[in-house]
């Protein structure tokens, strides 16, 4: 038996209203005889069994597990149908739009099909969360693409030394600028000089890759937020090597790293408004994709009446 009533017993053959008829003595889910009493469900005539099987089928099982079994098919829906439209655009170099409807109705399904078709305002609010998030997620890849490109942009070129500071915390914390071994104050008076001619700061720490910054690093990492010009890190103490922006979050902890993944969520849960007007086409495709995942979690109703006395139903 399926834990969802509506799979099982079925009350749409008709609709027999508050005064069923003679040919209504029968049960319209099973078909089996009213017996001594019956009932209506959604309108609709029952024997009392049915209408048991129906109560026994709404009260099973947790509510929590429920919810989550929806929010793990949801997410599992979800990905699918981001990884079609990547699939799609993979193979044929375009991008489609439209699958964003697929996803509205396959995360609508799915978070339905977990809730044991039940709905009700959490479930929609699950699935609404669910359906734009892996949307704007088909986002994601561009946007650090664009990360990465702006971490490896030369804004300077090395030759002009004037608007450089190559800066080296080494192991023992001391700081060079230049090559030179310098204050934190005198680091601060040359960054101030070289933000102000429009110009970058090169960065590297000894053992970035293995061992956790300290306290030198902290007073740099300061004076950098202090100042406002481009910053690049190197692995390469030599300043020859580039560090790409995935081998920076590689190194970030876990709390830097869900700090990062934020950001980027959040960039790409605005793209679809920051291209305004332009997609207003693309917006109005979402927004019909999330009131599907909407309109197919609506809590659904089974209204009893009952019992009912036999003797009621006219011959």
């Amino acid at each position: 038996m399926s834990d969802r009533p509506e799979d099982d017993l079925q009350f749409d053959q008709a609709d027999y209203g508050e005064e069923p008829n003679a040919a209504a003595h029968a049960c319209s889910a099973c078909a089996g005889p009213l017996g001594a009493q019956y009932f209506l469900v959604n309108n609709q005539v029952a024997c009392k069994a049915c209408v048991d099987q129906v109560k026994a089928l709404r009260s099973k099982g947790s509510p929590y597990a429920r919810f989550g079994l929806a929010t793990v098919l949801g997410l599992i829906a979800g990905a699918l149908g981001a990884g079609l439209y990547f699939g799609i655009a993979k193979l044929t170099g375009y991008e489609f739009g439209l699958i964003a409807i697929v996803v509205g109705f396959a995360v609508g399904a799915a978070v339905n099909w977990g809730s044991g078709g039940r709905g009700g305002k959490p479930y929609q609010f699950l699935a609404v969360f669910i359906t734009y998030a892996a949307i704007v997620g088909t986002y994601v890849p561009a946007i650090v693409d664009g990360f990465n490109a702006g971490a490896a942009q030369e804004v300077v070129l090395e030759s002009d030394s004037e608007k450089i500071a190559k800066v080296t915390v080494m192991r023992d914390q001391s700081v060079r600028l230049n090559g030179d071994t310098v204050s934190i104050e005198a680091l601060d008076d040359e960054l101030a000089r070289v933000s102000s001619v429009g110009g970058q700061a090169w960065y590297h720490r000894e053992g970035m890759n293995e061992e956790a910054a300290g306290v030198g690093a902290d007073k740099v990492a300061e004076v950098f937020q202090k100042h406002t010009l481009a910053l690049i890190t190197y692995s390469d103490s030599a300043f020859r090597e580039r560090e790409s922006w995935f081998d920076a979050v590689k190194r970030a902890s876990i709390s830097q790293f869900l700090v990062i993944a934020g950001v980027i969520f959040g960039f790409a849960a605005a793209a679809p408004f920051l291209s305004l007007p332009e997609n207003i086409i693309g917006l109005l495709i979402i927004a019909f994709a999330v009131f599907q995942a909407w309109r197919s979690n609506a809590l659904a109703v089974i209204d009893i009446k009952g019992p009912l006395q036999i003797a009621e139903l006219p011959d």
